[in-house]
């Protein structure tokens, strides 16, 4: 069973309300702002950040944003660990940017928690700690910030510094799902549609899809295509799964890319067509797929699409198989017996 299933790893700032920006006084708001009022100076950074009713000005936001959170503002110390991640109007620094995202996660901010647990599970600039990792999401995620939620759910699903979980992996994902969180929304019709943690059913896993597509969740395309080519609780119908594949291939889903460069090679609803299936294969190759490695070194191979070599082929059937694919292992091994 193919395990599609990713982390949700985004950086996430704290944003204020257009319709709040809309009816600030700049003047009012800059004198309180002087005078030391940390919930002016928040707005008045991300208003430097954004460019919203103010000429944007990265330098301006750093300056209020740390007056703010000199102050314990946790929005705006979360808002400042962003830039310094980023290195906006600042030279990039991770220490200080995990620095103040620590100052905010101890006044229990869930987003601050969320990306000092992305942190920690990447081992971005810090050790790698999937045990705090787990902590932090959670901690997060029992707050309603559905971004942890998906991500707590991913890492009881993948079994990542916690026994592998599927029950508790759908309920998280259905924590987030109804909070329209298109992640959430995907991983949850994954769940439905391969029953795991629950009981397959694509009904569930049809409306989960196409809630998340009103969201344009690339893995949701790519799973309705899958639905409408093999008729799984739909019609089949080569037409909408190409549909569905194209969309999500052209928002670079790997495994979309690969599956519909397959289609293009075998004439499957379409004309057949090498030279779009290796544009495709290659595209997800390069992502790292290794079923599509493995089919662009025998496009490689046979010619197809692109000029025969199979000294290219070679290389990326060697990919493919340090990338676990046991086919790749296979045609590496006789080319290279081939003397290639």
């Amino acid at each position: 069973m193919k395990n599609y299933l990713k982390l949700a790893i985004v950086i996430s700032a704290i944003s204020i309300s257009p319709a709040l920006v809309a009816q600030v006084d700049v003047d009012q708001l800059m004198e309180q702002a002087q005078q030391g009022n940390a919930q002016s100076q928040f707005i008045l950074g991300k208003m430097y950040e954004k460019g919203e009713n103010i000429r944007k000005n990265d330098n301006g936001a750093i300056y209020w944003y740390t007056k703010s959170a000199k102050q314990g503002h946790a929005k705006a110390q979360v808002n400042l660990a962003i830039m310094y991640k980023r290195g906006k109007g600042v030279t990039q620094d991770f220490d200080e940017s995990i620095y103040w995202l620590k100052k905010a996660a101890k006044q229990n901010d869930p987003i601050a928690l969320c990306n000092l647990a992305r942190i920690y599970y990447q081992g971005d600039g810090v050790d790698q700690d999937e045990k705090k990792a787990l902590k932090l999401f959670t901690q997060s995620a029992q707050l309603g910030y559905p971004p942890a939620q998906v991500n707590l759910g991913v890492m009881y699903y993948r079994g990542d510094g916690v026994a592998q979980d599927y029950n508790k992996a759908v309920e998280w994902f259905q924590k987030a799902a109804y909070q329209r969180y298109p992640k959430a929304q995907a991983n949850l019709g994954e769940a439905y549609y391969k029953g795991t943690g629950v009981k397959q059913d694509y009904a569930q896993a049809l409306h989960w899809f196409n809630e998340a597509v009103k969201k344009d969740s690339a893995k949701a395309q790519f799973f309705l295509g899958k639905m409408y080519e093999q008729g799984q609780g739909v019609p089949q119908d080569y037409n909408k799964a190409i549909n569905w594949y194209q969309k999500s291939a052209k928002q670079e889903y790997l495994v979309a890319q690969n599956v519909l460069g397959k289609i293009y090679e075998q004439g499957r609803g379409v004309e057949q067509n090498y030279s779009q299936a290796f544009k495709l294969y290659k595209k997800s190759a390069e992502q790292g797929n290794a079923q599509a490695q493995f089919n662009l070194g025998k496009m490689y191979e046979y010619g197809k699409g692109v000029k025969q070599d199979k000294e290219i082929a070679k290389d990326w059937f060697n990919d493919a198989c340090i990338n676990h694919y046991p086919k790749g292992c296979a045609s590496y091994q006789l080319l290279d017996n081939q003397g290639y």
